[in-house]
């Protein structure tokens, strides 16, 4: 079959899995470029251990380039048992792959590899220089060995026929399709699944090993986008790691709790110590990412609810989108645009210019619409006048802390909302922090607390840390510590449960230095001056509402 000059064919193996679904919807979703013929088969197409299968694939399809996804692949107990079979199917899947590839003249492989490739015994962070320094961790060997012969592949392709075949080698996958096999599957879909079980039959959700390893997560649809980046633009044969930073690394306990609040499970959470926890961490530099894609967003690990394609922002004037196109968001300058095409419907404009919004789209809300208030002080009863009659309307409170995914955020519904649209909303906004549903009434407490808390709490930090400045300190060490002081206090009550005054008594010596600190708070009038600042807010919050 012969190519039209300039067309590309790619043909994608593994295309029914995790990532392979993910391109597909991100191919689907506009990445298309014109001339593009995306191909993707699965192990229904052909058993790519059997060499004839998979030449005759490529045959058939021709590819100019290939996405190498195809790979047996399983979690880290199916890895004990199976060392031996890991080893030999990816073996043979691999080189049929890439020598059926080079048969038929395909340009440019892009192959998957993981992080288990690299060595056991190394130094963190790990990066693409690093893959053959010393044997992979022994739990999985069989399968680490037959990813790193890949690279080896690669090379020589390209030093004995100038192809350039390469690499990515993704952190720890999750996303839509996984594989939810509690023996098979990868951490993240295991554990849910195993929620899921412990939810439904009340019983104790229990995690395998201590929980102390630690992973980098990247969300499939990422790293898709990241594929097709690869595929378009790295010219190198020398692998790249595709992953989020070094900082946003987890533990498996910290995976647990996110599933568990994710399903909203309440049951107990325990850790079966007597199962390998496999190799405790591999933690990965994407510091050659970063030169190519310096501004690259990774989603979130406990965000991935809604993918920005599927966000629509209007505004009055391209100044205030420019932020929603660069996260991938569709935008407008139509306010009726937006309600017309999208269900959900958050308005987040000032209180002041909120009336004339409402204005302008109540002929096309129906009660279909699920509306959403971010303003300050616009109470519900002032909304539903504004809007058609039953329109199902809800009022939020967030605050900035939200960008950070450690918000404090409020919610209260109107008449004609439901509580599945509370459930909807919540959901969507858990992602952010912490979300309760309250009394409308509390409300506006919440934007004097947490709302404006966030300026109160920001200018004590800056008197704490000018009062070690004051005695000393160099400043930028002031500020960092005074800040860590406030997050770990913070998470101290939080988990602790603990009311503020037992924890500043259990820090209190009689005679030392913590009760002079506070003695000179007292005189300064702080708790006078707080509870001040919140009622000042609380009212400004309350006067919007009468304008």
């Amino acid at each position: 079959m012969s190519e039209p000059e300039g067309s590309v064919r790619i043909l994608v193996t593994g295309g029914s899995g995790l990532v392979g679904r993910a391109i597909q919807e991100v191919v689907a979703d506009g990445a298309r470029l014109p001339g593009e013929d995306w191909v993707f088969v699965s192990s229904k197409d052909a058993d790519l251990t059997d060499a004839a299968q998979t030449r005759a694939l490529f045959e058939k399809v021709r590819p100019t380039h290939v996405i190498h996804l195809a790979a047996m692949v399983g979690g880290l107990f199916r890895n004990i048992k199976y060392n031996l079979d890991f080893w030999r199917k990816n073996i043979h899947i691999n080189d049929n792959v890439l020598h059926s590839a080079f048969e038929v003249g395909a340009r440019k492989v892009v192959s998957c590899l993981s992080t288990c490739i690299f060595p056991d015994k190394t130094t963190y962070p790990i990066d693409e220089t690093m893959i053959h320094n010393g044997p992979p961790h022994s739990s999985n060997f069989g399968y680490s060995y037959a990813k790193r012969m890949i690279d080896v592949q690669n090379r020589a392709y390209f030093q004995q026929h100038g192809r350039t075949f390469t690499a990515v080698i993704p952190t720890n996958v999750f996303g839509p399709h996984d594989n939810f096999s509690i023996e098979d599957g990868h951490v993240l879909p295991g554990l849910i699944h195993k929620a899921h079980l412990a939810k439904s039959g009340g019983s104790a959700l229990t995690v395998w090993g201590t929980g102390r390893p630690r992973r980098q997560f990247i969300y499939s649809l990422d790293l898709a986008r990241l594929f097709i980046w690869v595929l378009r633009e790295y010219d190198e044969v020398e692998p790249i790691i595709l992953s989020v930073g070094e900082e946003d690394e987890v533990s498996i306990q910290e995976a647990a709790e996110a599933v568990v609040e994710a399903m909203d499970f309440h049951g107990e959470v325990t850790f079966d110590t007597t199962k390998s926890d496999g190799q405790f961490k591999k933690t990965a530099s994407n510091g050659k990412l970063r030169t190519y894609l310096p501004d690259f967003r990774f989603t979130p690990f406990k965000q991935g609810k809604v993918e920005a394609q599927h966000v629509l922002a209007s505004a009055p004037s391209d100044r205030n989108l420019c932020h929603f196109r660069a996260l991938g968001c569709q935008t407008t300058h139509s306010n009726q645009e937006v309600v017309q095409n999208c269900q959900l419907v958050f308005f987040a404009t000032k209180p002041h210019v909120l009336p004339a919004v409402l204005a302008e789209v109540a002929p096309v809300v129906t009660t279909e619409h699920i509306l959403v208030s971010v303003a300050a002080g616009i109470s519900l009863s002032t909304l539903e006048e504004l809007l058609p009659p039953a329109t199902r309307v809800l009022r939020i409170s967030p605050n900035l802390p939200c960008v950070v995914q450690e918000g404090a955020v409020v919610m209260a519904r109107g008449r004609h909302a439901g509580g599945r649209d509370a459930q909807l909303v919540h959901t969507l906004l858990e992602a952010c922090g912490q979300c309760e549903e309250v009394p409308e009434a509390h409300v506006d407490v919440h934007t004097g607390l947490s709302g404006s808390g966030v300026a109160f709490v920001c200018a004590f930090s800056e008197a704490l840390a000018e009062g070690a400045i004051k005695m000393g300190m160099p400043g930028g060490l002031a500020h960092r510590f005074a800040a860590q002081t406030l997050l770990g206090t913070a998470k101290l009550l939080l988990q602790n449960g603990q009311h503020p005054a037992q924890l500043r008594t259990d820090v209190c010596t009689p005679g030392g230095t913590t009760i002079y600190g506070l003695h000179a708070l007292e005189r300064g009038g702080l708790r006078a001056a707080t509870m001040s600042a919140v009622e000042a807010a609380t009212c400004r919050a309350r006067e919007f509402s009468g304008k």
